[in-house]
């Protein structure tokens, strides 16, 4: 299994046709829905840290026109990908910058902060939630969404039942789960006060096991090094146990904390 280096122009267009186009927006609608819930009269500004290409900055200056919205990512190819696609649409009311999550650093703040799936990627997450609470205005918040502990586990199930390599296979993946589940305590540590965390299973159904096996392969190569009986092996198991169709879940969690007033 490896994970793609989304900073590149490659590795942004497989992400927006893999995580980009399947994950990403089915998860920000969540986080979507949680800014909705905080966007008052006092909200005039949105940062959106490492916001890939715009999905989550979009929306939010769409549905708010009065709301200036600043999305920010240290690579290049996706902000090509977001000033597209804002200019295509007509938005008016979002920039996009490049700036590492490692060294945010504005000199306006923000009345709330977003960042959708990106915390596992961060490789100083204390310095860049620093920068994060740093850049907040008295009495600002910040939403952030993680992938949690039981994201594919039916699918590793399944694997873990066939040939006790799920281990292995789900190694680099674990790591970023790893690092995804101390979103609350880094939070804590920056000072967010009032730090809350929630889950919310999402189900992606696939109508037979290659389909599953294609999904993985795709995004992260996760069966690269397995021989092509192998992956035959394994999507006959998943249609032998579920003939009508097998279903996995993404486990989005959502964390909030506050900046006092």
């Amino acid at each position: 299994m490896r994970i793609p280096n989304f900073k590149m122009d490659d590795g942004a267009i497989l992400y927006k046709d893999t995580v980009g186009a399947i994950i990403a927006p089915k998860v920000a609608q969540r986080v979507i829905e949680e800014l909705d819930a905080r966007m008052t009269e006092r909200v005039k500004s949105v940062l959106d840290i490492a916001c890939g290409p715009g999905t989550v900055s979009l929306a939010i200056a769409k549905k708010n026109p009065a709301v200036q919205v600043t999305g920010i990512d240290s690579s290049e190819a996706m902000l090509r990908q977001a000033a597209l696609a804002a200019q295509r649409d007509k938005v008016d009311n979002v920039n996009f910058i490049q700036m590492d999550a490692n060294a945010i650093a504005f000199e306006e703040k923000f009345d709330l902060a977003v960042c959708n799936l990106a915390f596992p990627f961060f490789s100083k997450p204390a310095q860049s939630m620093a920068g994060i609470k740093k850049s907040l205005s008295d009495g600002g918040e910040a939403v952030l969404s993680v992938p949690g502990a039981q994201t594919w586990q039916e699918f590793f199930e399944v694997v873990e039942s066939e040939f006790k390599t799920a281990a292995r296979m789900a190694k680099p993946f674990r790591a970023k789960i790893n690092q995804a589940e101390k979103l609350p305590q880094a939070m804590q540590a920056a000072g967010f006060q009032h730090v809350e965390v929630s889950h919310d299973k999402i189900p992606f159904r696939f109508e037979a096991g290659v389909q599953v096996l294609d999904f993985f392969q795709n995004l992260f190569a996760l069966l690269s090094y397995a021989p092509p009986a192998i992956q035959d092996h394994l999507a006959n198991a998943i249609d032998k146990r579920y003939p009508q169709g097998f279903t996995m879940h993404y486990d989005a969690v959502i964390v909030r904390g506050g900046q006092d007033s």
